[in-house]
């Protein structure tokens, strides 16, 4: 389904906006079929109109890698995939930081969601939960209006508390030592994620409007605790 926009407007790759809101490339898709996200579709490829994703932007709060002011000031913004991008591997870190780099390794190669490197500040002398791309991810994921509404109903205290799980989860694994414990943590982290979804689906309501919510949970929040699971069972069997 081929959606219309005004070709003369500035255009960005499904890869670019991926980049821009910090969600998957599938997910961009989803936007555009679904008429969030206008865009026109040339072959095989999809052009995402710019002013439209800015628009989406601005409404649901999400924010990646690239923001508006640097995809503007390339002069040609389909030129960005001919580039070469640094591998982690490649970011130099003091060596006093190796301790953090260790267990930032906790995310894993989230291959399926090609989430953006955060790089640990030069001033950060200790691990940080920040350092944790999952955490990103569930940020990113918790902006978005379901979340920014007041909790006004039992339904909506629920799901905050669940919400508030996830995170305490996730930074009780991060800086756990134990790796048993870890496994643990971050499995109830995932659990509090898989009945936040359930619980929303259970209300047709909240179900109708909450599409970019759900479509998160299910394609970014779930799937990269997952990795951040599979990459502790991976150590555990060292």
């Amino acid at each position: 389904m081929n959606v219309e926009v005004n070709t003369c407007g500035v255009e960005v790759s499904v890869q670019q906006a991926a980049q821009i809101l910090g969600v998957t490339e599938r997910s961009i898709i989803n936007y555009i079929r679904s008429r969030d996200i206008a865009a026109l579709k040339v072959g095989k490829e999809w052009h995402v109109d710019h002013a439209s994703l800015m628009v989406f932007q601005q409404k649901t709060g999400l924010s990646g890698m690239l923001d508006e002011r640097s995809v503007q000031s390339q002069q040609s913004l389909l030129s960005i995939e001919q580039q070469k991008s640094i591998p982690e591997e490649n970011v130099q870190v003091p060596l006093a930081e190796n301790q953090m780099l260790v267990q930032m390794r906790e995310t894993g190669q989230m291959e399926a969601e090609k989430l953006a490197y955060t790089p640990p500040s030069p001033a950060t002398k200790q691990p940080s939960i920040l350092n944790l791309k999952c955490f990103h991810v569930c940020r990113n994921a918790f902006q978005l209006s379901l979340w920014q509404e007041p909790i006004d109903s039992e339904n909506k205290r629920v799901l905050h508390d669940l919400k508030n799980k996830v995170y305490e989860m996730l930074g009780s694994g991060y800086y756990s030592f134990d790796l048993q414990l870890k496994h643990s943590y971050y499995n109830q982290a995932r659990c509090s994620a898989g009945a936040l979804l359930a619980l929303i689906h259970a209300d047709v309501i909240l179900e109708k409007r909450a599409r970019s919510e759900i479509m998160t949970l299910e394609e970014n929040v779930i799937p990269a605790i997952a990795a951040l699971i599979r990459n502790i069972e991976k150590r555990e069997k060292r």
